[in-house]
């Protein structure tokens, strides 16, 4: 399998509501193209009682170019606040063409949520999670692909400051059928090969497109997982 990123948004947006999402934002978020690098320059948004929820960082344009098999998303967010305040996540969502899918994972010990002045970063996901949703290479490849992050006050007042959010795409490739066994070359008739199933073939030669021809030179087909 291979991994694409962590890749930073080129897109960066504060919105009130998005499609797909449940909840609705109080409070913008200032200079939310600061949240694309990691380098101490954070786009905020100031949360109270009355007004307890973030609007929605819409990141987007991760400029991804994966293909065959999502097998996994992971999102990170570095950020904390500005006072002694706390806040959690309301809504931390995946973005399939700029609309919310999948779940919600949003976190009740999220990047705000110690009152911490120094950054603190928060991970969803991971490389074997798929955010309980489906997912095509041509998803993930779209300028619309993305994420979506709302947090809530605890309350009292409390200023979050968002430093980067990243995405990273874990993924076996189309075009891997085959590999070299740790047997290959090993006693008689080898040499062996392994598909992703674990099964064993000798004596057989991989040729482009998956034509198997035997008693011929070996060309390598990569497995990516």
């Amino acid at each position: 399998m291979t991994t694409a990123g962590p890749s930073f948004p080129t897109t960066v947006v504060s919105n009130a509501t998005l499609s797909g999402l449940f909840s609705t934002g109080n409070v913008l978020w200032l200079n939310p193209n600061n949240a694309k690098a990691t380098d101490a320059t954070y786009t905020t948004s100031a949360t109270t009682n009355l007004v307890p929820n973030t609007y929605i960082l819409t990141c987007t344009g991760f400029g991804f170019s994966v293909s065959g098999t999502i097998l996994g998303i992971t999102g990170v967010v570095l950020g904390h606040v500005t006072n002694t305040g706390r806040i959690a996540d309301l809504c931390v969502q995946l973005l399939k063409a700029t609309a919310g899918v999948g779940s919600n994972y949003a976190d009740s010990q999220g990047v705000g949520f110690t009152g911490s002045l120094t950054d603190t970063t928060t991970t969803y996901g991971g490389s074997s999670d798929l955010w309980g949703t489906t997912w095509a290479s041509t998803d993930i490849n779209g300028s619309g692909f993305g994420i979506g992050y709302q947090g809530q006050t605890l309350g009292g007042s409390a200023t979050l400051d968002i430093d980067s959010v990243t995405l990273a795409v874990t993924y076996s490739s189309s075009g891997s059928l085959f590999r070299q066994s740790s047997m290959a070359g090993v006693g008689a008739g080898g040499p062996f090969f392994q598909n992703p199933l674990n099964d064993r073939v000798r004596g057989l030669v991989i040729k482009e497109r998956g034509i198997i021809l035997p008693n011929r030179s070996v060309r390598w087909l990569p497995l990516a997982c």
